[in-house]
């Protein structure tokens, strides 16, 4: 974790801090916690999904696997949308 400099802080707030993990590590969380999401669960898939997608360092994205992933930014977009999700967006 690392602190958050806000450009105008006030005396009042606390510190935020912000935690970022990527690649093996957020497939290894996500999949350990995947059965308590709730809410999370699709959005969660989708990033499993994405992560499949993934080449080995330093090889080019096959273009049909680009078009894949951009189908899949697109769905997680559509998720974290503020409203009701219907079911035709769910993970393919």
């Amino acid at each position: 974790m690392k602190p958050v400099r806000k450009k105008n802080p006030s005396p009042k707030w606390k510190q935020e801090f912000v935690w970022y993990m990527g690649g093996k590590m957020a497939e290894w969380v996500l999949l350990g916690c995947l059965p308590y999401f709730i809410i999370k669960h699709k959005h969660a898939q989708v990033a499993l999904s994405f992560r499949a997608l993934i080449g080995k360092t330093g090889q080019k994205v096959l273009a049909k696997n680009l078009a894949r992933r951009e189908k899949l930014r697109e769905q997680l977009a559509r998720l974290n949308q503020k409203g009701i999700v219907t079911e035709n967006e769910t993970v393919q």
